[in-house]
C-alpha cells in the first residue's frame, strides 16, 4: 500500500513540474516523460517510450566516458553538475540543452532533467571559462614556484617552467618521468608511503626532501601534494607545489655544522663565549662564561651584571682600550685582559677577552668575543716577575757597586790631592807669617782638581751617547702601549694606567731602545714613589698630544703619589742625588741624557699639586 502511495505521489510530482523530465531504466530506455519534456523535444509519450536516451543525446555516452562513468554505474549519491549537449528533436532539428542525470531510490531508474540553453548565454559562459582557463594557464606557467601534475600512479603529465629549472630537465624529458625517480633513494620509501595514502584516503601531505637533478647535484625542495577529484568526486590526478629551499637547507646545515664545531671548540678549550647586542642591552653567553662570573643557569644574566663583574680597578682602563679598539679604522677587533670579581675567600680570576665589534651606520651595535681564564698564566708570570725583580735588584746593586768603584777610582786621586792642599792651606793660616802665595796656589790647585772631577762625571754621562744612534719612525701611541705592557709584565709589577691619546699623531724619529728605557725609568720612579708611600691603587695618567707649534710630541706622566718638595724638585736631575735608601742617584740623570740624545727634553712640573708630573718632548719627523 505504501509503495502505491509513493508511486502516485511521484507520478503527480513528475507530471506537474515545469522542468522537462525523462525517466529511464539502467539501459537508457525511456520509461516515462512529462508534458514539459514532450513539448521541448517534439515527441508524444508513446513516441518517447520507444526511444533510448542515446538516440536523443548522441554525445551523452562519449561525455560519460570522459568522466569514467556510465548509465549502469551512475550512483544516486553522486552530484551531477550537468553537461551541455545537443538533442535531436522530433522534427529532425537540433537544439543545445543542459542535462542532469540523477539515480532514484532503489537505484533502478534514472531521472534526466533537461533545460534548453540560451546560445548567447552559453557562448558567454564558454568565453568566461576559456578566459579563466587561459588565466590559470598563464599563472601556472609563470609562477615562481614549481607546479607539477601527475596521474594517480605518479607519472608526470604536466609541469611549469620553474619546476623544470629546479630539476634541470626539460619539460619534454619530465613528461616521461615518474615523480619518485626525482627523489633521493634514501627518501623514496617515505614519499611512496605518503603518496599512496594521498591516493587512497585523500590525505594531502607536505614533505621536505632532496631531488636528484640532471647535473648530478642535489636540490632541497619542499613538496605539497594534493589529490584532484572530478565532478563525480572520483580521483583523477594529483598536483604538487614544489619550492626550492636549497639555499636555506644548506645554510641550516652550515649553521648546524658551525654549532657542532663551536661546541667541540668550547669543550676542548673551555672558553667562555658571549654575544652582546648593544641596541637592546642583551647578552647571549654559554655556561662557561656564567661560571667565571658566578652566575647560575637559572639566573638572568644582563649586560649590567656582566660589566659590574669586572674588577673596579680595571673598568676604566678596559673601557678606554675598548673604545680605541672599536673603531672602523681598527676593524673593530680587540684583545683585553682584566680581572673578574670573586666572592671573599676565592682567588682572583684574570681573563683574556678576544673579539670584534660589528657596525651599523658607523656605530658599534654588536660585540662578539671569547673569554679565557688566564689566572694560572698570570700567577706564573707574577712569580717570574718577582724572580726577575730580585735578579734585577741584584744586578742593579752589582752595577751600582761597579759604577761607584769606577767613579771612586777616577775621583780618588783628585779628591786626595784636594784634601792635602786644603789641609796645607788651613794649617798655613795658623802660622805667624803665612806664605800667602803658597796658600793661594794651594786653593787654586783645589779648584782645578774639583773642575777635573766634574769633567770626569760629564764624560761618564757623555759616554752613554758618544756614538751615533740608530733611529726609526715610531707611532707614538702604539709605542706607549707597548712600553706600558713591557713594564707591567717584566719589571714594575702591578699598576694601573689611564691613557689620553690624541689620535692621528704624526710619527716621531727616535732610537726605540733608548726612549723605551727612558720612559720605563720615569714609570719606575712613579711606581716606587707610590709604593713607598703605600698608595693604592697605584694609578699613572699618561697623556700624549702635539705641541701648539706642531713640531714636537708632548708626553705627560702623572702619578697619584705623595709628590716632591720644592728642594727635592730642584735637585731631582742632579747626578748622585737620591732620596732612596741604597740608591746612587743616577736614574733620572741618565734618563734626561737619553731623551736629550734624541733631540728631546725631560723636565719636572714644579707647579703640580697632586703627585709628581714629568713632561717629555720628542721631535716630529718632518
Amino acid at each position: 500500500m505504501d509503495t502505491l502511495i509513493d508511486a502516485a505521489v511521484f507520478r503527480l510530482f513528475f507530471e506537474s513540474v515545469s522542468d522537462a523530465l525523462l525517466l529511464t531504466d539502467r539501459s537508457g530506455a525511456v520509461v516515462a516523460s512529462n508534458l514539459s519534456a514532450q513539448h521541448l523535444l517534439g515527441y508524444n509519450a508513446e513516441q518517447l517510450a520507444k526511444l533510448k536516451i542515446d538516440h536523443l543525446f548522441p554525445d551523452l555516452c562519449k561525455a560519460l566516458e570522459q568522466q569514467n562513468q556510465s548509465l549502469n554505474h551512475m550512483e544516486k549519491r553522486a552530484v551531477d553538475k550537468g553537461r551541455v549537449l545537443p538533442v535531436s528533436l522530433g522534427d529532425g532539428s537540433t537544439i543545445l540543452t543542459e542535462i542532469r542525470i540523477t539515480a532514484l531510490p532503489q537505484n533502478e531508474y534514472l531521472c534526466v532533467k533537461i533545460n534548453r540553453c540560451d546560445i548567447d548565454e552559453h557562448w558567454q559562459k564558454n568565453q568566461r571559462t576559456s578566459e579563466n582557463a587561459e588565466c590559470l594557464r598563464a599563472m601556472f606557467d609563470q609562477a615562481i614556484i614549481g607546479i607539477v601534475q601527475t596521474d594517480l600512479l605518479g607519472n608526470i603529465t604536466h609541469v611549469n617552467h620553474y619546476f623544470s629549472e629546479i630539476t634541470g630537465y626539460s619539460e619534454d624529458q619530465l613528461l616521461s618521468i615518474n615523480m619518485r625517480e626525482l627523489i633521493h633513494p634514501n627518501e623514496q620509501p617515505r614519499h611512496i608511503e605518503l603518496f599512496q595514502e594521498l591516493i587512497t584516503n585523500n590525505r594531502p601531505y607536505t614533505l621536505e626532501t632532496r631531488y636528484l637533478c640532471k647535473n648530478g647535484h642535489q636540490a632541497w625542495v619542499n613538496i605539497s601534494f594534493s589529490r584532484i577529484n572530478d565532478a563525480l568526486r572520483q580521483p583523477c590526478n594529483c598536483v604538487a607545489i614544489v619550492v626550492d629551499v636549497t639555499e636555506r637547507a644548506l645554510t641550516a646545515l652550515a649553521l648546524q655544522s658551525s654549532k657542532e664545531l663551536l661546541t667541540l671548540a668550547e669543550t676542548a678549550t673551555n672558553f667562555g663565549i658571549y654575544d652582546i647586542n648593544l641596541i637592546d642591552q642583551h647578552i647571549h653567553c654559554n655556561q662557561r662564561l656564567r661560571d667565571i662570573w658566578g652566575v647560575s643557569a637559572e639566573e638572568s644574566f644582563t649586560l649590567e651584571k656582566f660589566l659590574s663583574g669586572i674588577h673596579p680597578e680595571d673598568r676604566i682602563n678596559r673601557e678606554q682600550l675598548l673604545c680605541e679598539y672599536l673603531t672602523q679604522e681598527g676593524l673593530g677587533q680587540f684583545h683585553l685582559e682584566y680581572r673578574v670579581l670573586q666572592p671573599p675567600g676565592h682567588d682572583e680570576i684574570w681573563v683574556s677577552s678576544i673579539g670584534r665589534g660589528y657596525f651599523h651606520d658607523n656605530q658599534v651595535t654588536r660585540i662578539v668575543g671569547i673569554i679565557q681564564d688566564i689566572s694560572n698564566h698570570k700567577k706564573n708570570a707574577l712569580a717570574k716577575q718577582n724572580n726577575g725583580l730580585a735578579i734585577r735588584a741584584l744586578h742593579h746593586k752589582q752595577l751600582a757597586t761597579q759604577t761607584i768603584s769606577a767613579i771612586a777610582h777616577e775621583l780618588n786621586q783628585p779628591l786626595t790631592a784636594i784634601s792635602a792642599y786644603s789641609e796645607f792651606a788651613y794649617q798655613s793660616l795658623d802660622d805667624k807669617s803665612p806664605d800667602l802665595n803658597k796658600i793661594k796656589q794651594a786653593v787654586q790647585d783645589c779648584a782645578e782638581l774639583a773642575q777635573h772631577a766634574g769633567q770626569t762625571l760629564h764624560e761618564l754621562l757623555n759616554f752613554l751617547h758618544q756614538d751615533k744612534i740608530t733611529t726609526e719612525l715610531l707611532d707614538i701611541n702604539s709605542f706607549i702601549r707597548e712600553t706600558i705592557s713591557t713594564a707591567q709584565n717584566n719589571s714594575l709589577g702591578n699598576f694601573q694606567t689611564q691613557l689620553q691619546l690624541q689620535p692621528g699623531l704624526p710619527p716621531v724619529r727616535t732610537n726605540r731602545l733608548q726612549i723605551q728605557l727612558a720612559l720605563t725609568n720615569v714609570l719606575r720612579n712613579s711606581v716606587e714613589a707610590m709604593r713607598d708611600a703605600g698608595m693604592e691603587p697605584k694609578t699613572i695618567l699618561i697623556s700624549i698630544k702635539a705641541t701648539t707649534k706642531l713640531d714636537m710630541i708632548l708626553i705627560t706622566v702623572q702619578d697619584n703619589g705623595p709628590g716632591l718638595s720644592s728642594d727635592i724638585a730642584k735637585r731631582i736631575f742632579d747626578p748622585f742625588f737620591t732620596t732612596k735608601t741604597g740608591g746612587i742617584g743616577m736614574g733620572l740623570a741618565i734618563t734626561r741624557a737619553l731623551i736629550e740624545a734624541n733631540d728631546g727634553q725631560l723636565w719636572l712640573d714644579q707647579n703640580c699639586k697632586l703627585g709628581a708630573t714629568f713632561h717629555i718632548t720628542l721631535p716630529i719627523s718632518l
